[in-house]
């Protein structure tokens, strides 16, 4: 309760000085206070945590990208100083699809998140599904849709947070020719999916009480890996783990799969014996190993390294990856040859998030700075 006061209390004092509306100022009670929640490491699907979850991190940076990017847009316009209150469309996770569309997760101030779709030849797109569609999948109140994925050529995945009493995300395949759900697994609450043609097999990026990690999925079941790694020397369980043991493991995100059922990921080993990061510039700060990896060998194979956070993408035929690092001063788009590691820059001097390629691995599509989708063509 002391957090959402402190959000009353701002967003009083911000009205009062700016001469907001009442829908003004209830956009920005509401999204400071998700903000507030996230920085102080609260669990941003349910409206109460629990007493011993408070000192779990859930670190800002990933759970904006999770939830709500709105926020920053929000809380600041300038030096600290808010101006005029403009509520930016955030846009995030787009994926390219067999039938020519863009699925995207689109957010407006408070009205809830919802999936668009967009053509490259269009400048807008077009609402398909909305929080009463989120809250159907959660059956209950509290739902969130959270992240996309391609569950199947035809299928559009659909990550839906419920916070209807429980802490879990609950992951469907949604038929755009059928208008209908599906459902694939209901799991702990997940960052990202990379799925085997959506038989809810695969790999999942999942939040723990350290940081981040990367867990086997069977069967719809989120289970843990049996045998560590080891990448650049250090040796670690990509399962991550829970305090106290937190020293003895290293940041992993971003799972890709491949054509051939093997799995691309980007993990940080100079991480160990400094989890859980209490500053998220840190995470800019880590050398962080691309690596390609079979789920079974000990050492999974580095394709090459980067500086700075970013997200994954396998091109449809397997030759080579897109990498999109949103880390300031050094973000961009990139392909990286599978067998070479040789990087090319496509994109320069931008913060992108998410990207995807189209079904003939020709055109790709992205998130610019969380804002908009932008679309681009790949070098032959």
């Amino acid at each position: 309760m002391l957090i959402q006061q402190q959000a009353i209390d701002k967003t009083n004092e911000l009205a009062d000085k700016h001469e907001w509306s009442p829908g003004q100022r209830n956009a920005f009670r509401h999204s400071y206070w998700i903000g507030l929640m996230t920085v102080n490491a609260f669990t941003l699907t349910r409206s109460y945590v629990a007493p011993d979850r408070v000192a779990v991190p859930t670190f800002r940076k990933i759970a904006w990208l999770m939830t709500l990017p709105v926020v920053l847009a929000l809380l600041v316009v300038g030096c600290g100083a808010v101006r005029d209150l403009v509520l930016p469309v955030s846009v995030w996770h787009p994926v390219w699809m067999s039938d020519g569309w863009v699925y995207y997760l689109r957010e407006v101030s408070s009205d809830g998140v919802e999936v668009w779709r967009q053509r490259e030849d269009q400048e807008a797109g077009e609402r398909i599904l909305g929080t009463e569609d989120s809250a159907g999948v959660c059956e209950g109140a509290g739902a969130t849709f959270s992240f996309l994925f391609r569950a199947t050529d035809d299928d559009l995945g659909i990550a839906t947070d419920c916070a209807d009493g429980t802490t879990r995300t609950e992951l469907t395949m949604y038929s755009p020719e059928r208008a209908a759900f599906s459902q694939i697994a209901s799991t702990p609450v997940l960052g990202g999916v990379a799925f085997d043609a959506g038989r809810a097999t695969g790999y999942v990026e999942q939040p723990t009480g350290c940081g981040v990690a990367i867990k086997p999925i069977r069967g719809g079941v989120v289970g843990e890996f049996s045998r560590p790694i080891t990448v650049a020397g250090k040796t670690w369980m990509l399962s991550g783990a829970e305090p106290p043991a937190c020293e003895s493991v290293a940041w992993a995100r971003s799972p890709a799969l491949a054509p051939d059922g093997s799995v691309f990921f980007l993990t940080a080993p100079d991480s160990i014996g400094k989890l859980p990061l209490t500053d998220p510039d840190a995470l800019d700060e880590l050398k962080w190993y691309v690596c390609s990896w079979d789920g079974q060998s000990a050492a999974p194979k580095v394709v090459t390294t980067l500086r700075g956070v970013a997200d994954l993408a396998v091109s449809p035929d397997g030759r080579f990856l897109i990498v999109a690092v949103n880390t300031a001063g050094s973000g961009g788009i990139s392909m990286v040859d599978i067998a070479t590691g040789k990087i090319k820059k496509v994109v320069k001097d931008q913060q992108t998030y998410h990207p995807s390629l189209s079904p003939d691995g020709s055109r790709i599509v992205y998130v610019e700075k969380l804002r908009q989708l932008r679309f681009g063509s790949l070098p032959g």
